[in-house]
């Protein structure tokens, strides 16, 4: 990956129009995936400055922020997000997983249900069984659970899980 070829377009971006937010946003990207979030907060931060409508600015920035355990922030960027897409999948998956990792499983569940009539995704459907689990919903968790393996067929924690409640 040329991270520093795509730093280098980007910042030249912002010398030909400083109030273009993607070019902020961009360089934010770069330092996410090179798991320098601390240096990609100011990025999203310009960017979501210049527009503050700017939907994965919110998402990624509470990535960002997830990452560095700083949830009341992570939460308040994923919160944001929805309040401009309510569909927003990622948004919803990112913010139950959040809810579900710090033991809010009654916050967790609508945004995980969100996810799981919006996409396929084994991991928001392992999160959503489990945090139906801790809730005392087993008939659901256990329906969720299974359809990880559908996903993702050898899920050793899910198989786990499953065995477990099944006993």
């Amino acid at each position: 990956k040329e991270y520093e070829k795509a730093e280098e377009y980007a910042r030249k971006a912002i010398e030909v129009n400083p109030n273009y937010y993607v070019s902020y946003a961009l360089l934010g990207e770069i330092k996410m995936e090179q798991k320098m979030c601390e240096e990609a907060l100011p990025y999203f931060a310009k960017a979501l400055e210049i527009n503050s409508s700017y939907v994965s600015g919110y998402v990624n920035r509470g990535a960002c922020f997830y990452e560095l355990k700083r949830f009341p922030e992570a939460e308040s960027d994923f919160l944001n997000a929805l309040k401009i897409f309510p569909g927003y999948t990622l948004a919803h998956k990112n913010l139950g997983v959040m809810y579900a990792v710090n033991g809010k499983f009654a916050e967790a569940v609508p945004h995980l249900e969100q996810v799981a009539l919006e996409s396929e995704d084994a991991a928001a459907e392992h999160v959503l069984g489990v945090s139906l689990l801790n809730l005392g919903r087993v008939p659901e968790a256990r329906e969720h659970l299974e359809k990880v393996l559908i996903l993702s067929p050898g899920h050793a924690d899910t198989i786990k899980i499953l065995e477990q409640i099944s006993q």
